[in-house]
């Protein structure tokens, strides 16, 4: 996957608080800061695969919390269409653990 048609595909999406980041040459991560925590989604994009991490990091800095990062899902995605279905559910879901 191209990673510029990728941060064209997340703009359009209704993001709302999201916010999205390059960090590396093939690497993208969209990003929700809340209260404790912040909901981070990770995008590592290879040619053939691409690999999404959910993961949720509590600011342990201000709330004592007994966890610092929770992993909530993990894939491997081969397909264009199903990485866009994939991030959508995410960014539209809210998880409440």
């Amino acid at each position: 996957m191209n990673i510029n048609d990728v941060k064209e595909f997340i703009r359009r999406l209704n993001l709302d608080k999201w916010k999205l980041m390059q960090t590396d040459l093939n690497d993208l991560v969209l990003f929700k800061v809340k209260y404790k925590y912040t909901d981070c989604i990770y995008m590592n994009l290879g040619k053939e695969e691409t690999c999404v991490r959910y993961e949720r990091v509590f600011d342990n800095k201000y709330v004592h919390m007994p966890i610092e990062r929770l992993l909530i899902s993990r894939n491997i995605i081969k397909k264009e269409n199903d990485f866009s279905k994939h991030i959508i559910e995410i960014i539209n879901k809210e998880y409440y653990l």
